[in-house]
Formats: C-alpha cells, sequence, structure tokens
C-alpha cells in the first residue's frame, strides 16, 4: 500500500541519518572529559550521569565517548532533570555540585532546589552568553575549570 512504502521510506531515512550520526558521536563531547570524570572519582566523589533524551541515543553516545566506566550510576530520562531529581534526591544537605551546560535546564532545577550547588559548562554553540550570565551561577569555559571549582567547593 502507499502507507506501507511511505513508511518504510521514513524509517530507511531515518536509520541512514542515524548512522551517519553515529559515526561523528565523538563531536558531542567535551575534550577535557575524561580529565574531569578521573580526577572528580578519584577524589572519592560520587560520579553520577543525568541525561535528558532518548535512552538508545544518549547511551550509545556515552559509550562512544569512553565516559561509562567514570560514573556510579546512569541515568537517561525523557522527564525533565528537575523531575527526575524530585524523585531522586531526598536530602539537599548532602552536598551537591549540579554540572551541566544547559542554562535553562540549570534555572528550572535551582528553582526546584534552591540549595543544590551549580556550575555550568559554557556551550556558545548552542546557548548565548547572555542567558549564563542571566543564571548567575559560576559558569567556566572547561570542565578543567569546573574541577578547580569543584575542589574548593568539597573542600569547604
Amino acid at each position: 500500500s502507499l502507507l506501507e512504502q511511505f513508511c518504510r521510506h521514513d524509517v530507511d531515512t531515518i536509520n541512514r541519518w542515524m548512522e551517519s550520526h553515529y559515526e561523528r558521536l565523538g563531536d558531542y563531547g567535551y575534550p577535557d572529559s575524561h580529565l574531569f570524570l578521573d580526577e572528580m572519582a578519584a577524589a572519592g566523589h560520587n560520579v553520577v550521569l543525568l541525561s535528558h533524551g532518548d535512552p538508545k541515543w544518549q547511551l550509545r553516545k556515552f559509550r562512544s565517548l569512553g565516559l561509562m566506566p567514570y560514573f556510579d550510576a546512569v541515568y537517561v530520562t525523557r522527564a525533565q532533570k528537575e523531575d527526575f531529581l524530585s524523585e531522586w534526591v531526598k536530602d539537599e544537605s548532602v552536598p551537591m555540585l549540579f554540572v551541566n551546560d544547559n542554562p535553562e535546564e540549570n534555572m528550572r532545577v535551582a528553582h526546584r532546589f534552591p540549595k543544590m550547588a551549580q556550575a555550568m559548562r559554557r556551550n556558545l554553540d548552542r546557548w548565548e552568553e547572555v542567558l549564563y550570565n542571566k543564571v548567575g551561577f559560576p559558569h567556566f569555559g572547561t570542565l578543567d575549570e569546573i574541577r578547580t571549582y569543584a575542589h574548593s567547593f568539597f573542600a569547604s
């Protein structure tokens, strides 16, 4: 039928697009990710990955970047991060540092968890500098800078 032909074409198009993006998964990481995660784990911090999006895509991305061994736990959710965290975070007195590159998500998380510390890795390919300034949390150009900030945060 015409509908089956259309659906088959659509699936083929989607599969070709996804395969072309799987080849470029390395483009999604930051060059200092491994150093940052390695140092956080070596310092004895629990390192948890919380990612928003399609679980298959996100997990494939993190595996291809070689990041999975660094995490104590990995959560990929289609829910907004602040909604997911509402189920997970029960005690805000435990020191936590939320590291993210999305200023809009950071604002929503801060609204829900006002005591949670945050640090943002600027991603100026996706968001404008003015958004990072508007949020009012420390923001940095590299994860290495966040590493230094995190060491002082957890030391205090």
